[in-house]
């Protein structure tokens, strides 16, 4: 019993550390929008089909 217990909350712990990573990526994001570090995202399709990506 003790070890089914250990490997939930191992994967709980898992499963909050990568929402936490998601959540900073989310802020991070969110804060490049606010300081205008952003393309459109017809000048990115634009410049991909330039390159011929």
């Amino acid at each position: 019993m003790e070890t089914n217990k250990f490997t939930t909350d191992l994967k709980s712990v898992e499963e909050q550390a990568k929402a936490l990573v998601l959540m900073k990526i989310l802020v991070l994001g969110s804060r490049e929008i606010e300081q205008g570090k952003f393309r459109d995202v017809d000048e990115v399709f634009a410049g991909l089909e330039k390159t011929g990506r």
